[in-house]
């Protein structure tokens, strides 16, 4: 009788190890939890994060500078928020953790951004904003590479593209 024994306790030993490795629901699924993003899952959120943190900060920035026609005290203050836009979005940038595979595209758009941030900073410290025009020119060719660069990181996180929204006649 004992072998009959053991061998039903090692059939029963053998059964419970089977179904609790088994394929059986995990506990993400039975808790109802969300299972852990992917590194460019994580790194899509956190940019489009970060990217519209930076557009509406540029957004209220640019409402600073009434159009053609700024004052210094203007140019400044909308500098100001400019670079301190650009800051934090490249603060942001370095605390994403992107797929290697990005490293060129991630690279072009933190050196782009840094030169926009540069020229930004320049205008906003500037003793006569209305005639930095080197950091203007700076300021608008960093800005165009930027936008560049991010439809190429979006692009490679999934995103949807840039839209760019027309200003409306004033």
């Amino acid at each position: 009788m004992r072998p009959r024994i053991a061998i039903l306790v090692g059939t029963c030993t053998l059964a419970l190890t089977i179904t609790a490795c088994g394929t059986q629901a995990g506990p993400s699924k039975i808790l109802g939890s969300k299972p852990t993003p992917t590194v460019k899952e994580a790194a899509a959120n956190a940019y489009l994060t970060a990217a519209n943190a930076y557009n509406a900060a540029v957004d209220t920035g640019g409402r600073l500078c009434p159009g053609t026609s700024s004052t210094n005290a203007q140019l400044k203050a909308c500098y100001t928020a400019f670079c301190n836009a650009d800051q934090v979005f490249q603060k942001a940038l370095f605390a994403i953790t992107f797929p290697p595979g990005m490293k060129a595209d991630v690279n072009a758009i933190i050196s782009a951004d840094a030169a926009e941030t540069i020229a930004d900073c320049g205008i906003a410290t500037s003793p006569d904003p209305n005639a930095d025009y080197s950091d203007f020119a700076a300021s608008t060719a960093a800005g165009n590479a930027a936008a560049a660069a991010a439809s190429i990181v979006r692009h490679d996180l999934g995103l949807p593209p840039i839209t760019v929204t027309a200003p409306s006649p004033s």
